[in-house]
């Protein structure tokens, strides 16, 4: 088992709402940190749609595994690499619910998912009244 690997961290200006742009944006990064040697690819949270907390969220949100997740898991093969996201995933079992959830996908695919546990509601975060909590730790 390999006892080291390169960590890169993507910070990048999403556009609001454009998961095509968005995707691009990811593809892009992910091919510059592997010139890198970076292995895992890390994108901020609601990396995917850009970060709003507005009713849109519905409209954007996708199942998991999903087209989005599908569009990113052929980049890290396509890469070598693993890719963590930020997206609004909504709920198996009803379509009013949504979480905040970080994706990891990795050259062979899907690899897991962790739901934002702890939601901010004060001063300008409202995510309690978007998002439901996740209920458990780890990918």
């Amino acid at each position: 088992m390999k006892q080291k690997f390169k960590v890169a961290l993507a910070q990048i200006n999403c556009k609001r709402g454009d998961k095509k742009a968005n995707i691009q944006k990811i593809e892009e990064y992910t091919a510059r940190a592997r010139q890198h040697d970076a292995e895992l690819v890390i994108f901020p949270e609601l990396s995917l749609t850009g970060y709003t907390i507005r009713d849109e969220l519905y409209e954007l949100a996708e199942h998991i595994p999903g087209p989005s997740t599908a569009a990113t898991e052929k980049i890290a093969k396509k890469h070598e690499a693993f890719i963590v996201f930020g997206m609004p995933e909504l709920s198996d079992k009803t379509q009013a619910t949504l979480y905040n959830t970080a994706v990891l996908v990795g050259p062979k695919g899907f690899v897991g998912k962790y739901r934002k546990m702890h939601l901010p509601t004060h001063s300008v975060f409202e995510e309690k009244r978007y998002f439901r909590p996740g209920y458990q730790a780890g990918v």
